[in-house]
């Protein structure tokens, strides 16, 4: 199966975000609403004057939070998309088989089976489980507190052997209990009392008449009971100082009057895909064992699929509908059509679609499972139900060097996120400029407005004088001028 790792949509930076407010001045307006001199609702006019003048600026900044939101979208897209690559891996043949396995006898034996199974009944005897060998040592008094010397315990099962370490840390019965079973891979020990005081137990893992057990000790250290006392060698029983408590055996068993033995009670070998557990022998007749094949509607690899199809397909209507950050985005609607096509194609020469097994779509555009007509689709054309799954798995997950939705997520939407990243770095780039001449210009009409003000002042300073100049001349005139004469 193709590498399904795809590319994270990358997210807006920080100083990308920033070119997305719209503008406001640097500085406050005139911090008077109303003109002194003039009358004028000043505060009002200048915010009218730089509403008209900032347009440009805002709409940069609303495209950019267009922009944004479509980023945030095509995030949305690729993480639906990316589940449902994952679920098209798991649509195949292989994953979409499945059996059941029922026993007549679960007392005698029980079974599972994987994808590789075939139908099948099959009748079987058992006439002996495997059981391994154990040997038992003597009796000690105690499993804690009698010490024996130090040295080295080596184990052996059927040729293979293991040399264990005793010192001062583990040499009592529980402590050499707990070494073999940590150390060895091929024999495990157990401590069981009898009644007259602690033995230990020592036993293949494996089972089987082949296996022989080989158990040697050798004391090096201080004066302790000796390592020798664990000793046996399965070639010679009666010689060594632990005695056999089980012979090994294999299992014994007929399958359709076939006979057969295994060294385990666990067979993996004898049905292809079937793992069989021996569990007794104490059965007369033999135990019937019946291997079918699951309904294919009832596979989680199949509802795991339509399940990631549908909520594509739903998330991709609810960003493309009118208003949201998507409508009419030709990217989408490419995207659209490859996955519609996903279930409408013959591909790889596949004689059948899923609609030809009850796989159909709804008005909407999602899936529905009809149970029935698969399951009675699939009964009568099971391999071409089993190459119309696989040859579409490998065109969605192995075509090109990522699959078609692999190529979508890590070449498609990322190549369109990219491009919207760039173009709010760019706005950003002209939005530094901009909102520099805005700042100037709503500077300059506070200034110019000033200045009106200290114009008109000026003025009506001038009036006042010039008006009272004129009273003073009124005055004079209307005074009876006298007339003197000279003698």
């Amino acid at each position: 199966m193709a590498d399904t790792t795809t590319t994270t949509t990358a997210p807006v930076n920080s100083t990308a975000a920033a070119a997305m407010a719209q503008w406001k001045p640097s500085t406050p307006p005139v911090s008077l609403t109303t003109g002194v001199e003039s009358g004028l609702n000043t505060g009002a006019i200048i915010t009218a004057l730089m509403t008209a003048e900032a347009q440009p600026y805002n709409d940069l900044a609303n495209k950019a939070t267009s922009y944004n939101s479509q980023i945030s979208s095509f995030g949305q897209v690729s993480s639906s998309l990316s589940a449902l690559q994952k679920a098209v891996a798991g649509l195949t043949s292989k994953n979409l088989s499945t059996f059941n396995v029922t026993s007549s006898n679960q007392n005698v034996l029980t079974a599972t089976a994987s994808a590789k199974a075939s139908p099948g009944t099959y009748s079987v005897k058992v006439n002996q489980l495997a059981q391994d060998e154990e040997i038992i040592s003597q009796s000690y008094a105690s499993d804690s507190s009698v010490a024996f010397a130090t040295g080295t315990l080596t184990v052996g099962n059927g040729g293979h052997s293991t040399t264990i370490n005793i010192d001062r840390t583990n040499n009592t019965l529980t402590g050499i209990r707990d070494a073999i079973n940590r150390s060895a891979t091929d024999v495990s020990a157990s401590i069981i009392n009898d009644g007259t005081g602690y033995r230990l137990i020592i036993s293949t893992k494996n089972g089987g008449a082949i296996n022989g057990l080989v158990v040697s000790g050798n004391s090096t250290g201080p004066t302790g009971t000796d390592l020798n006392d664990l000793s046996y060698d399965s070639t010679n029983p009666g010689t060594g100082p632990m005695s056999l408590l089980q012979t090994g055996s294999d299992a014994s068993f007929t399958v359709n009057g076939l006979p057969i033995t295994s060294h385990s009670n666990t067979l993996t070998n004898v049905l292809k895909g079937v793992t069989i557990n021996l569990q007794s022998a104490t059965s007369p007749s033999a135990v019937t064992l019946n291997i079918g094949q699951n309904a294919a509607s009832s596979s989680t690899g199949l509802t795991a699929f339509v399940t990631a199809y549908n909520n594509t397909q739903t998330l991709l209507a609810q960003l493309t509908a009118q208003g949201q950050p998507l409508s009419s985005n030709m990217t989408i609607a490419s995207i659209q059509n490859t996955i519609r096509s996903m279930t409408t194609t013959y591909f790889n020469g596949a004689t059948s679609i899923m609609a030809t097994f009850g796989i159909n779509h709804l008005k909407d555009g999602t899936l529905q499972v009809d149970t029935a007509a698969m399951d009675k689709a699939v009964s009568t054309n099971l391999t071409g139900f089993n190459k119309m799954l696989d040859a579409m798995s490998n065109k969605f997950q192995t075509a090109s060097a990522y699959g078609i939705l692999g190529t979508i997520l890590n070449n498609t939407i990322t190549s369109v996120t990219r491009n919207l990243t760039t173009n709010i770095s760019q706005i950003q780039s002209q939005e530094t400029g901009m909102s520099e001449q805005l700042n100037h210009k709503q500077t300059a009409l506070q200034q110019k407005y000033a200045a009106l003000e200290s114009t008109i002042a000026q003025l009506k300073s001038a009036s006042g004088a010039i008006s009272g100049s004129g009273s003073g001349s009124s005055s004079s005139s209307n005074t009876t001028p006298t007339l003197t004469t000279s003698a």
